[in-house]
């Protein structure tokens, strides 16, 4: 695993999906049920679709260090 070899394994991880402007809304409600243990966060980089919420989950992160 790459996060043991550089020593992040046991740090704090965010799940980000990009693209979901691409992707169909069901697809995205499976990806949201697989992983909702890690608070998954839907993105779409390009378009600035949903970053709030992704610097919300870091800022989440953060405080929980």
């Amino acid at each position: 695993d790459i996060l043991e070899q550089i020593g992040a394994s046991d740090k704090p991880k965010i799940y980000v999906f990009n693209k979901i402007d691409n992707s169909v809304r069901q697809k995205e409600v499976r990806m949201a049920k697989k992983y909702s243990k890690f608070k998954p966060v839907f993105v779409s980089a390009e378009r600035g679709i949903y970053m709030d919420k992704l610097v919300d989950r870091i800022e989440e992160i953060w405080d929980e260090i």
